[in-house]
């Protein structure tokens, strides 16, 4: 426990201790982070799609590390994505729409 506790706090002083605006690997989520509920139902479309009986199926092929890898891998592209579409729009297409619906 102790150790665990001296990990954590190594990690919060170096996620706090940056310098400016702070280090590039704490910038890497925020697009993601903005679009959070269109990343999320893509996110679940795409891995339905991928592991679900009515489209791949790969949950019979697929150990833990490859569905692991396989998710990682859909969290980058979608990162990617969300930064190439927040360099011309304030905001996700789904968080807009909710925002919309909100305000009726």
């Amino acid at each position: 426990m102790r150790r665990f506790r001296y990990c954590l706090g190594l990690f919060v002083l170096c996620w706090f201790a940056a310098k400016d605006h702070g280090y590039k690997f704490q910038r890497l989520p925020i697009a993601f982070g903005r679009m959070s509920l269109t990343n999320y139902i893509t996110q679940s479309i795409i891995g339905v799609t991928i592991f679900y009986n009515f489209g791949l199926g790969l949950y019979r092929l697929t150990g833990a590390t490859l569905s692991m890898l396989i998710g990682l891998g859909i969290v980058t592209l979608l990162t990617v994505a969300s930064r190439l579409w927040l360099r011309t729009h304030r905001q996700g297409p789904l968080e807009y729409l909710w925002k919309k619906l909100t305000w009726i």
